[in-house]
């Protein structure tokens, strides 16, 4: 993300809480909230300087299944939309590990950000619901 203006404060991304999460950038920290875990990062973000937050998740081995993320929060904003991430199990023993990320900028605004994750038995789609 760029910030726009300078910003101190709070970034918050909400996952389920059967996700396992850990390797959070930034000394970032994970909170359960019910049915849902809170990835937190106490930020000082400077206008125009580029920053990534990073975290891994370990999906649940559930097969179909379709799965919302966030919105991510930055103090009174918030994300317009959820991401979705729908789970299918594949045939497969060879333990690839392969990612693809597609971006539409228009603007300057992203949009409609695929991400296409292969593990062993499982395919994760995962899609900006920006529509």
């Amino acid at each position: 993300m760029t910030a726009k203006a300078d910003y101190q404060g709070i970034v918050e991304d909400v996952v389920p809480a059967n996700f396992v999460i850990d390797h959070i950038s930034d000394n970032g920290q994970s909170e359960k909230d019910g049915d849902f875990t809170k990835i937190i990062w106490q930020v000082n973000l400077k206008a125009g300087t580029p920053k990534t937050f990073n975290y891994f998740i370990e999906f649940p081995k559930i097969s179909p299944e379709f799965y919302l993320l966030g919105p991510i929060t930055i103090g009174s904003f918030k994300e317009a939309r959820q991401w979705q991430i729908a789970s299918d199990a594949i045939n497969s023993s060879t333990g690839v590990f392969l990612m693809k990320t597609i971006r539409l900028r228009i603007r300057g605004i992203e949009h409609g950000v695929v991400l296409l994750l292969v593990h062993k038995e499982y395919v994760y789609r995962c899609r900006n619901a920006n529509k």
